[in-house]
């Protein structure tokens, strides 16, 4: 069990026996941040669209995009809510019920209020999703093999 900044993970979850503990792909973080930063440099900016098709470049069948409004809670006018487009994406484990899940959540800005883009955490979030994705399905096929073998 990890406790950092508020934030518990239970690695028992994920099948003690299988973790890693050193991430190896800081490289694929960096191809991530990379394009970030070209696309922000282009006229388009970096767009909830584009986050999208760096998702499914990344592997992600279940790729959504979301719109929300939120609701000042003391005037509740219309024009002082917020509107946003939210990006998730989904990978469900083929041998799970899919009762279990780990859940990434990136803010697009730094801070409530800054200016400052979080591309560095969205490219992190990506590669992990990657990483995730490939070491999920190599489980997936390892444990189906020992199913196979028992039977």
């Amino acid at each position: 069990m990890f406790v950092i900044a508020e934030t518990y993970f239970s690695e028992n979850a994920l099948l003690p026996g299988l973790v890693v503990e050193h991430f190896g792909g800081g490289h694929r973080a960096e191809f991530y941040l990379k394009e970030l930063q070209k696309q922000d440099a282009t006229e388009e900016k970096v767009t909830p669209e584009f986050i999208y098709t760096l998702m499914k470049s990344a592997g992600m069948a279940e790729v959504e995009l979301q719109n929300f409004t939120v609701m000042d809670p003391v005037t509740k006018r219309l024009e002082d809510a917020v509107h946003g487009k939210n990006v998730y994406a989904v990978h469900r484990a083929k041998r799970a019920a899919g009762t279990e899940a780990l859940v990434f959540n990136t803010p697009f800005f730094s801070k409530h209020g800054s200016n400052r883009k979080n591309f560095a955490a969205i490219a992190l979030m990506l590669a992990l999703a990657e990483y995730f994705k490939s070491k999920l399905t190599e489980i997936t096929g390892v444990i189906q093999e020992c199913i196979l073998r028992v039977k």
